[in-house]
């Protein structure tokens, strides 16, 4: 998927919100680590390729997936990461919460300066007892919003838990 198509169906999809109201702990200024069994650069694309078990930690965050792509601007700073699976997954925790944020995608594309993450084929993601799934999902990160839409035939799906309040 091309950049732009991606960021037209951000601008252009057809968005359900649900902001989680807790507080955040994502931040884009933590240092990425990556394992995998095999990795390579390439100094004139800017571009590197991990392949083989790879697991990408970014503080509490931790990304698995069987490859992942890291391109980086001229200047050094990433500008995504792409990572494919079967499902990639991703799991980050958040300051105030004991359960994590759970998602799965066939790819996961995580933009770091933009604090988002696309899932896209058979997509989930999972915070406490809320459930979202669907052919694409969007996170922002620093916004705690997910967005979802239809493509083709397949609507997504949000299942939405009571909160029992405690008196």
């Amino acid at each position: 998927m091309s950049h732009l198509k991606l960021s037209l169906f951000i601008l252009l999809a057809f968005t359900v919100s649900c902001a989680f109201g807790i507080p955040n702990r994502f931040r884009s200024n933590i240092p990425i680590q990556i394992q995998s069994d095999k990795a390579s650069f390439e100094q004139l694309t800017h571009q590197a390729t991990h392949e083989g078990n790879v697991v990408m930690t970014q503080g509490d965050h931790i990304l698995h997936a069987d490859k992942l792509t890291v391109k980086k601007d001229p200047k050094g700073d990433l500008t995504v990461l792409t990572a494919t699976g079967n499902p990639a997954t991703f799991s980050g925790q958040m300051e105030s919460s004991p359960n994590p944020v759970l998602a799965t995608a066939k790819i996961i594309y995580y933009y770091p300066d933009k604090q988002l993450i696309v899932l896209e084929g058979q997509a989930t993601l999972e915070h406490q007892q809320d459930k979202f799934k669907g052919p694409m999902l969007s996170y922002q990160l620093d916004k705690q919003v997910v967005s979802a839409t239809k493509q083709n035939n397949e609507r997504p799906t949000i299942t939405i838990q009571p909160r029992v309040s405690k008196l």
